[in-house]
């Protein structure tokens, strides 16, 4: 579907990560009372989370084509 292609996801319940479908686990959680985090690159074309300062061992999206504005949104 086309908001798929255009959305990056991270569950960090589960530590999911999808766009396009499942993409696998980063293998970062998060529990009642952190801080979570979202960074994006524009030069690097990447899409990343952070957990409590930490991030996963590479960002979580990579090559990533940002074709218009970025809308990002969390839930909990």
């Amino acid at each position: 579907s086309t908001v798929d292609e255009s959305s990056w996801t991270f569950n960090g319940n589960y530590s999911e990560k999808y766009h396009n479908g499942y993409q696998g686990s980063p293998q970062l959680y998060w529990k009642a009372g952190d801080t979570v985090g979202c960074e994006i690159d524009l030069e690097k074309k990447s899409i990343d989370w952070t957990v409590n300062g930490k991030h996963a061992t590479d960002p979580m999206f990579q090559d990533c084509k940002i074709n218009g504005p970025i809308f990002p949104a969390m839930t909990i």
